[in-house]
Formats: C-alpha cells, structure tokens, sequence
C-alpha cells in the first residue's frame, strides 16, 4: 500500500513507462501525510493484560452512519457490537 517515490517516477518516465505525468519540479518538496502516519511507531504496553474470559466482560460497540444509500427498511445507520 502506498505510493513510488519521486526516483521510482522519473525512472519510469525516462523508460516511457508512464505519458502525461509531470514531475519537472524538485521532489520531495511536501510530504505525504498518509505516508508518516504509516511510518509512526508506539511503544509496547508496560503491562500484560489478562484477556477476558467472561461473556460480555470486554464490548466494542461502533456507530457508522448516515449513509448515502438507505436499507431496505429505510435505514440510514449502521451499529455492531462485539464481545
């Protein structure tokens, strides 16, 4: 996932592997906000977690919506849940 780098584009261009793609200007002016995101690291947890054992002990519950397109029953939004 992701993209080539500016060397990877100009070799491409010079072997006609690529028309129409302009990269005269210098590279690596900006930088790609996906590509340092991609790049972070976190450091590990100090502590070992016990996973749970229990039904319901532990729940993760997301709410997605509205969406552009309505379910059957004319729904707009989305929620699921897991234990």
């Amino acid at each position: 996932f992701g993209h080539v780098g500016d060397g990877t584009l100009k070799t491409m261009i010079s072997k006609g592997m690529v028309e129409g793609l302009d990269v005269s200007g210098k590279g690596g002016q900006g930088q790609c906000e996906d590509c340092i995101f991609g790049k972070q690291a976190r450091r590990p947890f100090d502590e070992v977690v016990e996973p749970e054992t229990e039904v319901l002990e532990w729940v993760h519950i997301d709410l997605w919506g509205p969406s552009q397109v309505m379910s059957k029953s004319g729904k707009q939004y989305m929620m699921t849940i897991s234990d």
